[in-house]
């Protein structure tokens, strides 16, 4: 079992000190949403954010959508081998089913986050699918063996670093922010810091090739028998 992190995921429902900004009304009103109801975005909300703390790093929530269905479509996490963590830029850590079906449009995804952010958990009844894990970041890594981080300033991982990631009970972190840096405490939890090109990448493209990697080592070492 592998654990995907994709840390300082930017979903928020707009904070309390910007809400009353014309682009933030102006938005819900055009959904026929309250200003609760609807995630901080920031191709909409851009002048609304000026004003916020790291705002850089924040407003969006496509990222994180985009990743996870990348990563719940896997042949991986179809066959059983992964644990979805997301880490938002609040500090709150959710857990993703592996059976959990995320809408493909933004929209209906962006409804779907505002729910899990008030209630804790998707859906309010029933089996979750998605729900707040009640240990920091930090708490839940603590059951990993092996926690590589990726980041551009990162050593160029090796084929023999992919078999120590199969071989443990490991977590791979990736960023699911467009801007700033990697902070100070997600290094410190990181055993080992990897880049996966000499370019920088988007999250996406990281979390594609991360996949290809992880199956292509795995089905090499035996450890599964077909993709």
């Amino acid at each position: 079992m592998i654990t995907i992190v994709l840390f300082d995921a930017s979903i928020e429902i707009p904070p309390l000190e910007i809400r009353n900004h014309p682009a933030i009304i102006n938005d819900a009103k055009r959904r026929g949403r309250d200003v609760d109801q609807i995630l901080l975005y920031l191709p909409k909300h851009r002048f609304a954010m000026s004003k916020l703390n790291n705002f850089e790093k924040r407003g969006r929530p496509d990222i994180m959508h985009r990743s996870l269905l990348l990563i719940l479509d896997s042949p991986l996490n179809k066959l059983g081998f992964l644990k979805i963590l997301v880490s938002t830029i609040n500090n709150e850590v959710f857990e993703f089913s592996p059976e959990v079906r995320l809408p493909k449009d933004f929209y209906q995804f962006e409804g779907l986050m505002v729910q899990l952010l008030k209630a804790g958990v998707v859906p309010p009844s029933g089996k979750p699918l998605i729900w707040k894990v009640n240990k920091s970041l930090h708490g839940v890594l603590e059951e990993c063996d092996y926690k590589a981080l990726f980041s551009e300033n990162g050593r160029m991982i090796t084929y023999e670093d992919w078999k120590k990631i199969i071989k443990s009970k490991s977590a791979i972190l990736i960023g699911a922010f467009q801007k700033g840096e990697i902070s100070k405490q997600i290094y410190e939890l990181a055993d080992d810091v990897f880049s996966i090109s000499k370019f920088p990448l988007m999250t996406t493209t990281v979390v594609c090739r991360v996949l290809a990697y992880l199956e292509i080592t795995a089905s090499n070492e035996g450890i599964i028998s077909e993709l």
